[in-house]
Formats: structure tokens, sequence, C-alpha cells
């Protein structure tokens, strides 16, 4: 009879602990918030992400994916956000006070990755991880949600190989695009320095892929877009160096924020292209050594109706670059 009481009593216990653990497909990629609304996400960041309680069912899941852009972090749904998001409308967005700060946990392959967040621009609080920017919401079509790489730390957690296995098996993989900084050298150095800099845009994509081509669309259009390289020099302790261009924040596009088709060249899977590309408005540049970095970035407004033009799809989203060793002297 003990033995009996006793098994009963573990069979109870498991099964209790089955019922508190999501409702998750071991090849799926899903998102889910917490069952507990008081945690914040800097708490849920710092505890161990295994002891968190998570709600039954996922916010998104596998099932609600079109496909995820893996060099963006884009999730292109099947339907619009205005099933995940309260008050959702395009344009301008504002979290409701019960979505702003929210966190979350990324599970893929029935592993819990990382814990991110829903989070506010208005907030003066850095985001403790991965993060749904509001402004985001807002200004990606209807269609895609964007995860923020984490302001602190250099690895990128999302593009952790439990995510990519998950993608890959429920055939929601999109590699997307891959840039290369090759070199960077100063023409003029003086209060308002030009460089020349060279990209490598490769396209790992199965998709053929539109991207925004400087030669077409010109220089100083291209840079409000996509960043110049950004120079650093951190040997000095408690005194680093931080240079970049100017430029970009001076010649919006007419009217504000919007885009051509003409300014779009297309890479097809598998190949790539490069370009040799002036920008002017650094700052003068002593000599030294330091490295450099930046974003390659498309318009985020391009909705679902002018996505595909012919024979591709027009990449939206941005990505950051490799690092390179620069030598000013």
């Amino acid at each position: 009879m003990k033995i009996q009481a006793t098994l009963a009593i573990i069979s109870l216990s498991l099964l209790i602990f089955s019922c508190s653990e999501p409702k998750s497909d071991n090849n799926s990629f899903e998102i889910y918030f917490l069952a507990d609304s008081d945690i914040s996400e800097h708490e849920a960041s710092e505890v161990d992400i295994g002891s968190l309680a998570l709600k039954d069912e996922a916010w998104v899941s596998s099932s609600d994916i079109d496909f995820y852009d893996y060099s963006s972090h884009c999730i292109y749904l099947k339907e619009d956000k205005s099933h995940f998001f309260e008050n959702y409308d395009e344009g301008f967005y504002q979290f409701t006070p019960v979505l702003s700060q929210k966190p979350f946990v990324v599970v893929s392959g029935g592993t819990r990755v990382y814990v991110g967040a829903l989070h506010s621009g208005l907030l003066s609080l850095a985001p403790a991880g991965p993060y749904m920017d509001e402004m985001d919401v807002g200004s990606y079509p209807a269609d895609v949600m964007h995860i923020s790489k984490a302001w602190r730390g250099d690895e990128d957690i999302r593009s952790d190989p439990d995510i990519k296995d998950a993608l890959l098996t429920q055939d929601l993989f999109h590699a997307g695009l891959k840039i290369q900084l090759i070199s960077f050298q100063v023409l003029d150095n003086s209060d308002t320095s030009t460089v020349e800099y060279r990209i490598r845009i490769s396209n790992n994509d199965q998709d053929d892929l539109y991207i925004l081509d400087p030669t077409k669309m010109g220089s100083a259009l291209f840079h409000y877009y996509t960043n110049g390289p950004d120079l650093w020099d951190t040997s000095i302790p408690g005194h680093p160096i931080y240079l970049y261009s100017q430029y970009k924040l001076v010649e919006p596009p007419e009217p504000y924020d919007s885009w051509e088709v003409d300014w779009f060249s297309l890479i097809e899977s598998g190949n790539r292209i490069e370009h040799t590309i002036q920008l002017k408005g650094y700052p003068f540049i002593p000599d030294g050594s330091y490295t450099a970095d930046m974003k390659y970035a498309g318009p985020h407004n391009i909705g679902l109706d002018n996505r595909y033009i012919g024979d591709g799809r027009l990449w939206i989203g941005s990505i950051g670059s490799n690092t390179l060793d620069v030598t000013i002297q």
C-alpha cells in the first residue's frame, strides 16, 4: 500500500509539473509571455530562465509565421499585428501600460533560449536583452515583427543555433543578407572629412533579393537609410573615441521616409555585389588605430503589396557588418 501511495504521489507530481510547462513542440519556434505579469524584464533576465513560469499558450508560434529573416531578425507573419498587439495601428504606435516592458521567452526546439521584452523608447531604462521596440511595431509593415539586438554584450543571442535549427525544421528559415566592410580610408581629413569605404553584400537567401543601391539613389540618400562606417578607439580606459558621419542626419528623402523601387538592384540567390562609396561629414580623425563597423539597412515600411516585384523580393530591415581594423596616419 505504501509503495502504491508513493507511486500515486509521484504520478500526481509529474502531472502537475507537465501542466505547468507550456505546450511546446520540440521542433517549433515560439514566443511566450510569463505567467506572472508582475515580473519585470530586468527581474526576468537576472534569474535562471528555466525557473520562469510561462503561459500555457504561446503568444507567437510557428503556425503564425510565414518566414523568419535570420539576417535582420524580422518575423514575417501570416496575419497582421493586430492579433498580437493591443490597439495596433500602422504608423505611430505606443504600447498600452499592460504591454510596456512586458517580458517574453523565446523557445526553440523545446529549449528556452533567451528572455526578451516589449520596450518603449520613451523609457529611460535600457532594455535588459533583445527587445521589440514600440517604434518598430508601428514603422515596420503590418505583417512584420522585428526583434532588436540587446544593447549590452557582444554576443547576439538572437542567432542561437537552437533557433536556427528549429526554423530550418519548420521550413521558416531565410538566411537573408550578409554585409562585409572590406576597406576604409580617409580622402580628406578636415573638420568635414571625406572617407571612402568598400562593402560586399552577399545574398545567402533562397530568394532573389532587391537591395538599396548607392549608385542608383546617390550617396546622400543612401546614407539616410544606411549608416556609414563608425570608428571606435577604446585604447584609453574611460576615454573612448567614437567618430561617425553626420551626413545622413541632414538628407532625408522627400516626402519623409518615402522610397522608390528604382533605388534597388537585384542580387540573385547565392550571388554578391561590391560597392565603393564616398561619404563626407566626419569630424577631424586623429592619427591612431580604430575599429570600424557599419549598419546596412533598407526602408522598413515596404508592405506586402509592394514587396515582390517580378523576379525578386525587396529586402527590408537592417544588419550589422563585421569589424575592420583601421589605421589613420
